[in-house]
Parts: C-alpha cells; structure tokens; sequence
C-alpha cells in the first residue's frame, strides 16, 4: 500500500496526473421468469430420492414387517378375575394363573372357564411353546415344568438358581430367568429340557447383564427384551450383546419406573407394564419412547401382565390391570397404525 501512493504521487509531481484505477463491479443480477424448459435442457430431467434405512441381515424364511408405526388402543371389553399372570395359546384361548399361588385356568378371551389344572407347586411364570406345551417356572423354586392338557406334569429343567420368567421362542426352544444375586442369567432349554446356551454377561465388556429377570419376550429379529427388578428394561442380541437398557428416565415419571410384563408386536414395538405409574409405556425396537398405549385415565390400574398375542378380534391384545388385593381386572383393547 506503501508503494502504490510512493508511485502516485512521484506521477502527479512530474505528469500533473495518474493512469485511471480500475473499481471491481459485482455482475447485476436481472431477475426473470424461470423457464422449466431451459432447466430440463441444462440439467436434464429432476427428481426427489427419499432417504431410506438399511437394516441388517434378517432370518430367512420369515415374514418381518420393517416399519415400525406408532399405534393407537381402544379398550374393547374388560372383566375381573382372580389371576395376576396370562399367556395365550394361539387359538382365542389363554391360561391364567396367580403368581405364588397353585393352578392355571384356561378361559375363552370373555373370561368363560374351559379347563383347570391342580398343581402341587406355587407358579411363577409360563408360556406356551410353538408345539403346544405349557411349559412353566417354580415360584421360590428352582424347576421347570412341562403340563399337558391331560394333567401330566414332567419336570424338564432344574437350575442351580431360582427359576423367574420364561417365554417361547419362535425357534421351538423356550428362554428361562435364573436370579442369583450378583450372578443372575437367561437359559435356552429345549421343551425337553436340553439346555442350548447361557446369556449372562455382556460380550461387548464382560459386565452382569441382569439384576433380576422378571418377564422375558423376544422381538421380531431375535433380540431378547426383559424386565428387570432394578427398573429397567434390558434389551440384548441374539448373542447376548447389551443392545439397550431404558429406565424411563427420561419421561421424568411422578415415580419411579417399574416395570413388570414386557412384550413385543409384530411391528418391533415394545410394550411395558409401568406398575407404579398405572401406564403402558410403548418404545420402538431401539428403545426410543413413541407414547402411552393406556394410562390411568383410561382405566389402567397398576397393569402387570400383557398378552403378546392376538386373542379373537384381530390384533387385540389384553392387560391385566390390579383393582385391589387379590383383585383384578382384565382390559381388552384393539391395536391399531396412526
């Protein structure tokens, strides 16, 4: 900048003048209509590309539906019972037991009674395989036990620890809690009792997974999802690998986050059974919080078991809620996609 007024200003002294200096303009920019036409012809024909989601591998020879859509309830029918426990068996009917306690009912999904089964041991948890067994766990106990409709009980598994939830699998194998404190576990047995494999700690870091299994379900992929008595929901791959673990905290609940019976859809979702919030808390297949199926305003009352399948009317499913002690209320609701 120096140089350039030294040299002005020797011109001015000998010339009386300097050569002009050139002032960048910017372009003038003219506005005019826009021609679809020429655009074509420069770039040829537009179009919008959606972004879509990669998901992994999934098992052959299943049909999975990817989305996951946020779904709605209306409640359908309600009754009372006795019972605090249900499982279905596929075919408009579910057994009904009271945990601690000696039994199971098999009743139509209005409540009629079709078959009771005298046990001479307090029942924790059941489920039904995809054969068709009752296959349940020892309340306070370590067995588990295989009942067919002819009354006939087998003992097919005895564990070193207590035998909490159990759930099927779609594979033909059921899936059993084990608490041991600080060395709690999920078992794979066969409906034989065989067991296939242990899941106790986390591949990823070697830590406990689980506190105390609760209720136990599988999702859509083969991922494992259940409720533990530390309220939270533990969620792993079929590996055994921590995937999620959802404590509610982030719903900042009037109280703390309880959760009881666990189930999935066929969409992924994942519904949980708040006891002390008289809520059910539905969350996506990654553990993120969509909404509240039913609370208390609709008539949930400390919900504790979720049927995880359909019972007569298409896609419904049935939450039984406690309406005092010792007494308690089944809802029926119809799911359906918003």
């Amino acid at each position: 900048m120096v140089q350039f007024v030294t040299d002005v200003k020797q011109k001015l002294e000998k010339y009386g003048f300097c050569d002009p200096i050139d002032v960048a303009r910017p372009p003038e920019l003219i506005s005019r209509p826009v021609d679809d036409l020429e655009l074509k012809n420069l770039f040829g024909q537009l179009f919008t590309k959606t972004a879509t989601t990669v998901f992994p591998p999934l098992p052959q020879n299943r049909n999975i539906l990817l989305s996951s859509p946020v779904i709605d309830a209306k409640i359908l029918s309600s009754f009372t019972c006795n019972k605090n426990g249900v499982v279905t068996t596929g075919n408009d009917q579910a057994w009904l037991w009271s945990w601690g306690k000696r039994g199971l009912s098999l009743v139509s999904s209005d409540g009629k009674a079709i078959q009771d089964i005298n046990t001479n041991f307090e029942v924790c948890d059941a489920a039904v395989s995809t054969s068709g067994d009752l296959i349940v766990t020892v309340w306070n106990g370590n067995k588990v036990k295989k009942l067919t409709s002819h009354e006939t009980c087998t003992d097919i598994y005895t564990a070193v620890d207590e035998t909490r939830g159990i759930t099927a699998t779609d594979t033909g194998n059921v899936l059993v809690g084990l608490y041991r404190r600080n060395a709690s576990k999920l078992v794979e047995i066969t409906t034989s009792g065989k067991h296939i494999r242990t899941i106790q700690h986390d591949t990823s870091d070697n830590k406990q997974l689980f506190v105390d299994p609760r209720f136990i379900c599988t999702n859509i992929n083969g991922n494992i999802r259940l409720s533990d008595n530390r309220g939270k929901v533990v969620a792993v791959n079929k590996s055994g690998t921590k995937r999620f673990i959802y404590d509610g905290k982030e719903r900042k609940l009037q109280k703390p986050f309880d959760p009881w019976n666990v189930v999935t859809d066929k969409y992924g979702n994942i519904m949980i059974a708040d006891y002390n919030n008289s809520a059910v808390q539905v969350l996506n297949q990654d553990g993120k919080f969509i909404k509240y199926l039913i609370t208390h305003e609709q008539g949930c009352n400390y919900p504790l078991a979720l049927v995880p399948v359909k019972l007569s009317i298409k896609r419904c499913r049935i939450i039984i809620v406690e309406v005092s002690i010792e007494h308690y209320g089944i809802i029926v609701v119809k799911l359906s996609k918003t």
